[in-house]
């Protein structure tokens, strides 16, 4: 701050730019971790929220804008001079892409983002009135402009360009176009060391085996502070970003990789980028690895005691950007407690068994949770219970709908299967409506070590009928926001699974 402050006392007197101060400093200040991060954290809040605020009022303030609109004629030459700057600029950033063939809406966005102006052009005004440069008719021309600019060009950008768009309709994956032996390639991305931990023991429930064989793609997912320009770093072609919890991280996942040599592959990824932007990350490497499934980790956190030891709203903002735009199936994991296998006596000896519930409503969501838990099974040390909850009228036996022939067909499989394996026990139960399963769920909550559920995001039926006005965390879906719920006591594992939004999107068309 010292050196801050010194140079732009020097600044002044040397009669330079005001500005220069603040961007030499910048360009001294080493960016990211440690200094620059812990500057932003430290000074980040009273700088941007606080004197920012004050620079742009008191500039605008001292903009006298009736005394441009009086002298509105008389300005006129620097009114066309700033329109034909503005219009050249336009076509000299437009006509280089779209010579190379990108479309004209993209490459009208990127002319007006360059034509952008803000507050740093504000108190270069500012600073050229009290200079003598500008006249207080000019000033307030040039105030006039920059309000207008900063107004209307974040607009009509939003308008021209939609990234979310290269998604939509192109790339269609979920679990139940996997081939039953064919590798399932899963983007598991991390936000903390502990969620590593939980995630290698959720993978290693899926299964993964010589038949059928698991491609993890680790994406490890870090707040950008202190710098502006995101970073995408490929641990198997370069080396880690020297920062403890990312070295953990592929340290843990390549030994899981070894240990599982003939049926895991790993790549793992960092990812340097700011909350508004980390879902694009996601996306595209999604995109590029053609992963039929994401996982993200909830951003609420439990502690030992089973409180809620953190509630990051910047990673909820990930979670359902990515919910509502990737380009396959989603699935959000959290664990109240150790996800441990259990003992049990058979015999003159003990086996462990890690049990599993896959809660089954009918719809997309739900016949793609079943899919995967349906997956766990072929674990030998794993048990899965189906419960299906049924109308007590027996509505669904009388519903032809698509939806409900697929559910009939999965739910005949599930039974069929359960005759002949010892490990898979289906169970049906008639609830008349939300409060019967919920009081139902509440039971069930301390008898299993994980859950499988599907988010059914915009799903309404009888069975859970008056529980979305209570729902807390709607990314979570109704069962699911019962298990992240305060008022749950329970160390289960939960995975809310839902299957790509675009798909039924136009499965309702």
């Amino acid at each position: 701050m010292a050196f801050a402050l010194s140079s732009q006392v020097i600044l002044i007197v040397t009669n330079m730019n005001i500005v220069s101060a603040p961007f030499m400093v910048g360009l001294a200040v080493p960016a990211g971790v440690p200094l620059g991060s812990d500057l932003v954290e430290k000074f980040g809040s009273f700088t941007g929220g606080v004197l920012m605020n004050i620079l742009i009022s008191t500039a605008f303030m001292r903009a006298d804008l009736y005394l441009f609109i009086s002298n509105f004629f008389n300005l006129k030459q620097s009114m066309i001079v700033m329109f034909v700057a503005f219009l050249l600029k336009m076509l000299g950033c437009m006509i280089p892409p779209v010579m190379l063939k990108m479309p004209i809406n993209e490459a009208a966005a990127l002319g007006l983002i360059l034509n952008y102006t803000g507050f740093v052009q504000l108190n270069q005004s500012s600073d050229h009135r009290d200079r003598g440069e500008f006249s207080d008719k000019v000033y307030g021309f040039m105030a006039f402009y920059i309000l207008l600019n900063a107004t209307f060009i974040p607009i009509v950008v939003k308008k021209l360009y939609n990234p979310s768009e290269i998604y939509d309709g192109k790339y269609n994956r979920n679990a139940l176009m996997i081939k039953p032996h064919s590798e399932l390639k899963i983007l598991t991305c991390i936000y903390r060391q502990d969620n590593a931990d939980s995630y290698i023991k959720l993978l290693d429930t899926i299964n993964p085996s010589k038949e059928s064989p698991i491609g993890i793609y680790v994406l490890h997912l870090v707040e950008l502070i202190g710098r502006y320009v995101p970073v995408l770093v490929s641990h198997s072609k370069q080396k880690p970003i020297s920062t403890n919890t990312s070295q953990k991280i592929v340290y843990d996942f390549n030994q899981y990789e070894n240990n599982n040599w003939d049926s895991v592959s790993v790549q793992l990824f960092t990812s340097l980028s700011s909350f508004s932007l980390m879902d694009e990350d996601v996306i595209n490497i999604a995109l590029e690895k053609k992963t039929p499934l994401i996982i993200l980790p909830l951003h609420r956190r439990w502690s030992i005691h089973g409180c809620i030891e953190a509630d990051d709203k910047g990673w909820r903002i990930v979670n359902r950007n990515v919910l509502e735009k990737a380009p396959c199936s989603v699935a959000i994991y959290f664990s109240r407690g150790s996800l441990v296998r259990q003992r049990f006596k058979r015999g003159s000896s003990f086996v462990s068994y890690l049990s599993v519930c896959m809660i089954f409503f009918g719809g997309a969501d739900d016949r793609e949770a079943l899919i995967l838990a349906r997956r766990m099974l072929k674990n030998p040390q794993v048990t899965l219970t189906i419960i299906h909850f049924l109308r007590k009228d027996h509505q669904e036996e009388m519903d032809e709908s698509e939806d409900r022939i697929y559910d009939a067909v999965l739910i005949e499989d599930i039974k069929n299967m359960s005759t002949t394996n010892e490990h898979l026990d289906y169970r049906s139960h008639c609830v008349d409506d939300g409060a019967q399963t919920l009081s139902m769920v509440r039971a069930l909550a301390n008898q299993f070590d994980l859950f499988v559920v599907g988010r059914r995001y915009g799903v309404s039926s009888p069975q859970t009928s008056g529980l979305s006005e209570w729902i807390e965390l709607p990314e979570l879906g109704i069962i699911g926001d019962l298990f992240a719920s305060k008022d749950l006591t329970t160390r289960a594992s939960v995975l809310v699974v839902q299957e790509q939004m675009k798909i039924r999107q136009l499965g309702n068309l």
